[in-house]
């Protein structure tokens, strides 16, 4: 067994693991960088997540962290990426137990559902006690049941984003566990700190200084809503011809075993498009670290999802005075 990593801490200092399911960047992951980046001195933290653009964030501002495989399962049952799914989870419990015995760790903080389930398998084998954060509306299924009982059982604390992510949870665990709200922080500096002057951020993201201009902001999913923000365009531009779309963010996670199929609703969205003649007035920016800007760009940003846990992208466009 190599050397743990952390060297000796007073007895006051808590050795914390973070796990991510998925080296993948969303909301939940962009709330776990926040958060690692603002604990107190008497938290010592580390990482874990599986390579890729999370863990090259991470090296990036010189936050500690260990590769996990991860998983990319999802809730829905499938005949073959279901059992391969499982086997994934095992095998990231059995390697976050093996982390948390050579960093000496107190208590897994794991970031997500799947992350819970890794951490609680994890537990049962001689892993550390475990917090769920909650960052998922869970739908209304067999497999979430079970999901959300076994994760009430088996966590010594949970956290939800939202009253709505907590209520959700509650109901498929079928109990009243204890469940602590405890919403995304945004940093107001970093959202009230860009110019407000819009012509020249304009200028700067090339956007027509006069035109409306709304967007939506996440990854590119069928319960965010991208379908309904193309035909609130095409509806908006019957009064303002010249007004446009700002698509942000990315088709994330495309593994047969998730829920949607993404890269075929992006299809759908440049279909709808095209079918709209929208094709000049709809632009896909992909995943952009300059939100505060675009934010302040633009008029107004559309938020059409189904069952949103917690839009961060709401919260980071009320810091930044834009309208939703």
């Amino acid at each position: 067994m190599t050397s743990p990593p952390y060297a000796p801490a007073p007895a006051d200092v808590q050795r914390v693991l973070l796990l991510s399911h998925t080296g993948l960047i969303s909301g939940a992951e962009r709330a776990l960088l926040d958060l690692v980046c603002h604990l107190p001195p008497t938290v010592q933290a580390m990482v874990l997540a599986p390579e890729g653009p999370l863990s090259t964030l991470l090296r990036e501002r010189g936050i500690r962290s260990l590769e996990v495989q991860g998983t990319a399962a999802s809730l829905r049952l499938h005949p073959t990426q279901t059992p391969k799914g499982v086997m994934e989870l095992v095998s990231s419990a059995v390697e976050l137990r093996t982390a948390a015995f050579r960093t000496r760790s107190h208590v897994v903080h794991a970031n997500s559902l799947r992350a819970g389930i890794i951490a609680v398998i994890a537990r049962a084998i001689g892993g550390p006690r475990v917090i769920t954060h909650i960052h998922d509306a869970l739908p209304h299924d067999h497999v979430a049941h079970a999901v959300a009982a076994l994760l009430a059982r088996g966590s010594s604390a949970l956290i939800a984003v939202s009253q709505f992510a907590r209520a959700r949870f509650l109901e498929a665990a079928g109990g009243d566990y204890p469940v602590t709200v405890l919403p995304n922080p945004v940093d107001l500096d970093r959202f009230t700190g860009p110019s407000r002057d819009r012509p020249a951020l304009r200028r700067e993201l090339r956007l027509p200084p006069t035109a409306p201009v709304i967007g939506v902001i996440g990854q590119i999913t069928p319960w965010k809503g991208q379908h309904t923000a193309i035909a609130a365009l095409a509806t908006l531009r019957a009064s303002a011809p010249d007004a446009r779309l700002l698509i942000v963010g990315e088709t994330k996670f495309v593994s047969p075993s998730t829920r949607y199929d993404n890269l075929r609703y992006e299809r759908e969205l440049r279909a709808l498009i095209s079918h709209f003649g929208l094709e000049d007035a709809v632009e896909f920016w992909g995943e952009r670290e300059d939100i505060p800007s675009i934010l302040c760009a633009l008029d107004a940003l559309l938020v059409p999802s189904d069952g949103e846990p917690l839009g961060r992208s709401v919260l980071e466009a009320m810091a930044s005075g834009t309208p939703v």
